[in-house]
């Protein structure tokens, strides 16, 4: 039995005590090491970083207090009030958020870091003694003035001192480093210090009358310790996992963006040399700067033969820099892939026929277009058709073939079948891997970078296919690739499908821009077109408007369609809008480029009760093409 107004008498768990130490110093380890995250985490990866980091940390805090709470023992029961409880794991965190907010800034002044430590030390006294406020006992508590003063003192000096270490050592970039963990061994013993000096500042007297509110009390058992404890373990062992994680693929990334980066300049460094030394070797070769023997012609030829292999491994080489740096250009529109073999064909004849190769394309007559990049395709078939001439014995024969892709009515399959040397198996899983090579190709085998089929892997990815190889040895090889096949329907489909006011009808907007001087060249006029497409489609609503990809083979002007679901009224204001922003662009303009706007709208075409959707969309989509059809025939320019 207690006797009323006797001051109690605790004592120490030294069990407890030691956990909560070595909790401490692994909330210490977390918080360097998730400052470094934070700081170099950038946009939504820094605010998640910043929130998961100050829930772990705040966690380690609190669990820290908690079970230095729970190490002091009264001779009377003590149960604590949850919410309470809870409202100081939030300080914990608060002030948890605080500190990395401070340390993951570029710069910390003494300025910043005295009021970040008296914001982060005031959210961990506040805590503290919210924590001990959570005691439900039969006990008057009070407190010494002069101690709870220094325990607040000592909470602002240990927070400057966890800033400034925390600081220090976010450019870390090793997960485990000793420097790393003397500084944990520091915080960690430091911070305990500022909880039992806030300990020994309360006395306890009995009091059978106080107990105070009880709706919400939870009794504490070693149950409940070893709950905390495993919990708290859980979180800042999944932190530190995240975190090592996260630092592992940052430096991957960086490594590879180096990579990118020396393999781009190197490229760029070498081009215009290697244009030098071809000109002047053409000119020797082709004896404009005097007689040259045969040999020596010979001699001549071999060079510029190396200089073009070169030439072609540096364009690799750039283009797969581009596509790391997602910075890969594809215009996909309606185009024909049998202009695309057709070409293809055509431009590797003479090098077929010089090596007694029969090289043939089947194109069936029906062939509806596709929905690609052409340029992009034709780079994928020079490719692989270089690939089988390359390794295709003489007398052999090459087939270029392309149908609607029986697995998927909505592609296109294009095949390219060599009599060659074939591939191994287990070969044929690896040869669209970045910088791959055969060990055994034969003589032909190692002249490139092995970067051939990854970059057309990736351009037809990009376009919505995949390509394969179907192979055996000494039997040749079938090289396959899908593009899907060109839709008007599945582009606008969606704007038919949401809602549609009543009076509202499908209107085509045209935007015809041309140059007054002439295109400079290609590249510019490719250039402008991708400014104005932008251009447009931020014009437009994205629910109710949708910019069709390029229509038209792109002869004098550059024609740019767009469909909307719209009345009168808003045709014209959404013609107004774009005329306006046409003229206001600094770009097109200091191109020379002028711009004609115009807005036709389609016959009403309804939509019968009991017509599917898919029915009535396929019914717009011919009007729409019909229309477009018209249009580029009345401007000269072939559908």
């Amino acid at each position: 039995m207690t006797s009323p107004d006797l001051e109690l008498v605790g004592a120490y768990d030294y069990r407890l005590v030691a956990l909560s130490v070595l909790i401490a110093i692994l909330a210490s380890y977390a918080a360097l090491d998730l400052a470094g995250r934070v700081t170099s985490a950038q946009g939504k990866a820094r605010l998640l970083w910043l929130n998961g980091g100050a829930v772990a940390m705040g966690f380690g805090i609190w669990s820290m207090h908690y079970i230095g709470m729970l190490a002091f023992r009264l001779p009377i029961p003590v149960q604590y009030d949850w919410p309470t409880v809870l409202l100081s794991l939030v300080a914990a965190i608060v002030a948890s958020a605080i500190a990395l907010f401070v340390v993951s800034r570029s710069k910390m002044g003494v300025i910043r870091a005295v009021l970040g430590s008296i914001f982060m030390g005031g959210g961990i006294a506040t805590m503290h003694y919210t924590g001990m406020a959570a005691m439900r006992l039969s006990a008057m508590c009070s407190y010494s003035a002069k101690l709870v003063a220094l325990s607040v003192v000592l909470a602002i000096v240990i927070s400057l001192v966890a800033l400034w270490l925390t600081f220090y050592f976010r450019g870390e970039t090793a997960a485990w480093s000793w420097r790393k963990m003397h500084g944990a061994l520091v915080m960690g013993a430091a911070i305990p210090v500022m909880h039992y000096t806030g300990m020994a500042a309360a006395r306890f007297t009995a009091s059978p009358s106080v107990y105070g509110n009880q709706s919400h009390t939870i009794n504490v058992s070693s149950l409940s310790v070893a709950g905390v404890t495993i919990v708290t373990l859980t979180v800042l062992g999944l932190a530190l996992l995240t975190s090592f994680a996260d630092r592992r693929f940052s430096l991957q990334a960086l490594e590879l963006q180096l990579k990118d980066d020396f393999l781009s300049h190197v490229s760029h460094e070498l081009r215009s040399p290697l244009t030098a030394i071809y000109q002047f070797v053409s000119i020797l070769a082709d004896g404009l700067a005097g007689e040259v023997r045969p040999e020596q012609s010979e001699y001549l030829r071999l060079t510029l033969r190396n200089v073009q292999q070169l030439e072609s491994m540096i364009a690799d080489l750039l283009e797969v820099t581009r596509i790391q740096a997602g910075k890969l250009n594809i215009e996909q529109q309606r185009a024909s892939l049998s202009d695309a073999i057709t070409d293809t064909v055509s431009m590797f004849g003479g090098s077929a026929a010089a090596k007694g190769i029969n090289l043939i394309a089947n194109i069936a007559a029906d062939l509806p277009l596709a929905y690609v990049d052409p340029s992009r395709v034709r780079q994928v078939l020079i490719n692989l058709v270089s690939n089988a001439i390359k390794f295709t014995a003489k007398n052999g024969e090459i087939t270029l073939q392309t149908r609607i892709f029986e697995e998927d009515p909505g592609l296109l399959v294009v095949e390219i079948a060599d009599t060659g040397c074939g591939i191994k198996p287990e070969v044929s899983k690896l040869i669209f891997e970045r910088l791959y090579q055969a060990t055994d190709a034969g003589e032909h085998g190692r002249k490139g970078l092995g970067l051939g089929l990854y970059i057309s892997k990736e351009l037809v990815a990009r376009q919505g296919g995949s390509i394969w190889v179907r192979s055996e040895p000494q039997k040749g090889s079938s090289f396959f690739f899908t593009v899907p096949i060109f839709s008007l329907a599945s582009l606008i489909g969606p704007i038919l499908t949401n809602e549609v006011k009543p009076d509202d009808a499908i209107a085509v907007l045209v935007v015809e821009m041309d140059s007054q001087d002439g295109w400079l060249s290609p590249d510019v006029r490719i250039a402008m077109s991708n400014v104005a497409r932008a251009l447009l489609q931020r014009c437009l609503l994205p629910d109710l408007d949708v910019v069709l990809p390029k229509m038209d083979s792109g002869d004098a002007q550059e024609l740019f369609f767009a469909v909307a679901c719209t009345n009168k009224q808003g045709a014209e204001v959404m013609s107004r809008r774009v005329r306006e922003q046409f003229r206001r662009s600094e770009r097109l303009q200091q191109a020379g480029l002028t711009f004609t706007v115009s807005c036709d709208f389609l016959p009403p075409i309804s939509r019968n009760v009991n017509e599917p959707m898919g029915e009535f969309v396929g019914h717009v989509a011919a009007g729409v093409q019909e229309h477009i059809n018209a249009m580029m025939i009345a401007r000269s320019v072939p559908a």
